[in-house]
């Protein structure tokens, strides 16, 4: 923790009294929690024997830990001020950082917008407006995600549910540290609000979007959030390095927090290297990113995202961009990225249902759904650091620039609304010799490389074989 965190803190919490009494407009601290992270190779014993000296006669406690990146959580016997943190625990050589554990929450958990409308019938999920607004149907002519992993850090999913069978993988659920990812509920008010379970359904929920959108992709899910849509710094942070350590290629983070936590920084950073595209939700208070902090959305490394309606106005909960993004003077951070539809959204919800649901969590879904397809078309990009500038351009390069219908927030919309017919390239699948068709000249270039080398590989698994041979075939004549 950073005095200059410290004050930026202090300036957000003063604008945020002046909101109305009962909307929560920042996630507080959980008592006494610290994080800390250790240089690598460091002392974890010695550090806490050092750690209880300090307090003594009372005890640090340690409380949860990601062993793989050197973070321990302690429960400290009395509370902590950044003076005291930075003086004792920071200042030690063995410390990279230490900050205070903060709650988090998904999108629309924040302001109780909840899904309505279910139903059994899957029109409105699989022909709803928002996929002839994106293009999606002409661009998954030329992709369908194949070969790509999608993590959903979210309250988990129906794995029963119809649309998404066999469209997961196993994943793990980090709020009851187990291997049960169900998105169900446990009858209790957790967050003492009034309301029970009220987050239920929306991992399965974001997980539809991307199954629509992605088919050919598969679903890591990754429980963070509990049935009120709840989490914190550590079990958000949990998920994040789970997805890294399990080759996601796409990190969907529909949640945040108002805190800029070291510890997501650091994974943010490490996706970056590791060419690993995080997607966050840039929240649904309607609020500019210079009144309003949304993580992992205002990262500089994250592609953060906006929402807009049937009309491309942007959506009356979206947050958005504190400057222009023409302004040289603007700092990326206070920047989203792009928009892309958010309201009156279909997908999949828990029990078979389908149902109708309003934030920027959807918009986030999608854009993630959107990489996923990009990623599957360029299986020869690099995996690491240049990955995302790389992906960043083929989405907002193709955006479509909606400042003329929405003159109070021009500039403020990143670089525009999603459009697939732009950001995903115009491949025919089966034609290897690029003349726009595919016939019996690709038939025999396939068949040259067949079993011998990859010159005809069409699923992008480094071999020319049946599946290949497959594709080519399904496609012959068809262009």
């Amino acid at each position: 923790m950073s005095k200059s965190t410290g004050l930026l803190m202090s300036l957000f919490l003063l604008v945020c009294s002046s909101v109305a009494a009962g909307q929560e407009m920042y996630d507080p601290e959980i008592p006494r929690e610290l994080i800390v992270r250790l240089v690598a190779g460091s002392d974890v014993n010695a550090f806490e024997a050092d750690m209880n000296a300090l307090v003594s006669p009372q005890q640090v406690t340690r409380i949860d830990e990601i062993p793989s990146r050197d973070v321990y959580v302690y429960q400290w016997p009395f509370d902590l001020t950044e003076l005291y943190i930075n003086s004792n625990i920071v200042s030690r050589p063995d410390v990279i950082w230490a900050e205070m554990n903060y709650t988090s929450q998904a999108a629309e958990g924040r302001v109780r917008d909840f899904f309505t409308g279910s139903t059994q019938d899957p029109d409105s999920y699989t022909t709803q407006w928002a996929w002839s607004k994106i293009n999606l149907d002409y661009a998954q002519q030329f992709a369908s995600g194949n070969n790509q992993l999608i993590a959903v850090l979210d309250t988990g999913v129906d794995a029963a549910h119809s649309a998404l069978q066999g469209h997961l993988t196993p994943g793990w659920n980090f709020v009851d540290n187990n291997a049960d990812t169900a998105d169900v509920g446990d009858n209790a008010d957790n967050d003492g609000d009034g309301d029970f379970d009220e987050m239920v359904g929306h991992g399965t929920f974001i997980t539809g979007i991307i199954t629509r959108m992605a088919p050919d992709a598969l679903v890591l899910p990754v429980k963070v959030l509990n049935s009120d849509g709840r989490s914190d710094l550590v079990t958000v942070g949990k998920g994040l390095f789970y997805a890294l350590d399990n080759n996601a290629s796409v990190i969907n983070v529909s949640l945040g927090s108002t805190w800029k936590s070291d510890l997501w920084d650091d994974a943010v950073s490490e996706a970056k290297n590791r060419g690993v595209i995080i997607v966050g939700a840039a929240g649904n208070q309607d609020y500019n990113f210079e009144l309003y902090f949304e993580y992992p959305a205002m990262f500089r490394d994250v592609i953060g995202v906006g929402s807009t309606d049937e009309a491309d106005i942007k959506s009356l909960f979206s947050n958005y961009s504190a400057c222009q993004i023409s302004d040289p003077h603007c700092d990326e951070r206070d920047q989203i990225t792009l928009v892309t539809p958010g309201n009156n959204i279909y997908s999949t919800i828990p029990d078979g249902q389908y149902a109708r649901w309003n934030g920027t969590s959807m918009s986030s879904a999608m854009v993630s759904a959107t990489v996923s397809l990009i990623l599957s078309q360029h299986p020869e990009w690099p995996r690491n650091e240049s990955l995302l500038l790389i992906v960043k351009n083929k989405i907002t390069s193709s955006a479509v620039n909606i400042d003329g219908i929405n003159p109070l927030y021009a500039g403020l919309l990143g670089a525009g609304r999603l459009d697939l017919s732009g950001a995903v390239d115009l491949i025919i699948p089966g034609d290897l010799d690029g003349d726009g068709d595919v016939d019996q000249a690709d038939l025999g270039l396939l068949l040259a490389a067949y079993q011998q080398n990859a010159n005809g590989d069409l699923d992008g698994d480094g071999d020319t074989d049946q599946a290949d041979l497959g594709i080519l075939l399904a496609n012959f004549g068809a262009w």
